[in-house]
């Protein structure tokens, strides 16, 4: 248990310090030794596995890990909901460097639209009301910072409605067993209702959490079909 310990906090440590990305071509596969990467480690805690070969991707891929690396087939388009922005600026900025050729999209509920407006302005704005069962998206305001990443980095800002947040809360849950919190849900449910245009590659959508209260499952879900 000591041993195993002292692994865990050496790898720990490691992943707290990273080395740059080393960018990896279209056909390769790259390996990132972690700092003071020792062949005993490593092979211990992550055991070898075997690997098919990846099809070569189109877009050059930076590689953090040699574990989790893995080439995709076309550029990923990627969809994250937004608050006040913090988030979808650290999922649009780690694209930028990770995968230049990815899309990037956000999600923002009718009620909340803080980001959408300050967009449609050219700044950043506050809104005068909040409206929306996704309370995790209800900013009344977008930050300048992140406003400015949204605006360089981001492909487009949607909007969905809390019947299409519930619709896709209890598609979530009934497909994957994960019970997501509205503002988790508004990325899926912005694919399901169409807003966003789908290119031949991966779709990730971002679950951002599941804080639910389950006192009020009923109400949240109870619009979903109906």
């Amino acid at each position: 248990a000591r041993e195993l310990g002292r692994m865990l906090l050496d790898i720990a440590g490691r992943m707290a310090r990273p080395e740059p990305l080393p960018l990896v071509g279209p056909g390769e596969v790259g390996a990132a030794p972690m700092p003071g990467e020792s062949d005993r480690v490593a092979p211990t805690v992550f055991p070898s596995q075997p690997v098919s070969p990846a099809p070569p991707a189109p877009w050059p891929v930076r590689r953090r890990r040699r574990w989790t690396g893995v080439l995709l087939p076309g550029p990923p388009l990627v969809v994250a909901p937004v608050g006040g922005g913090g988030l979808i600026s650290g999922v649009a900025l780690a694209m930028a460097n990770l995968a230049p050729a990815a899309r990037v999209f956000g999600v923002e509920p009718h009620g909340a639209c803080a980001m959408r407006k300050s967009l449609d302005k050219g700044e950043a704005v506050h809104i005068e009301s909040v409206d929306t069962i996704a309370d995790g998206l209800g900013a009344p305001m977008a930050g300048e910072l992140t406003f400015e990443v949204v605006r360089r980095h981001v492909e487009d800002v949607v909007l969905v409605s809390d019947d299409e947040i519930s619709e896709a809360m209890a598609f979530i849950l009934a497909r994957t067993k994960l019970l997501v919190e509205p503002a988790g849900a508004a990325g899926v449910a912005a694919l399901l209702a169409g807003r966003i245009p789908l290119a031949d590659g991966p779709v990730v959508a971002v679950l951002s959490g599941g804080n639910v209260d389950l006192d009020r499952l009923p109400d949240l879900l109870g619009t979903a079909g109906g």
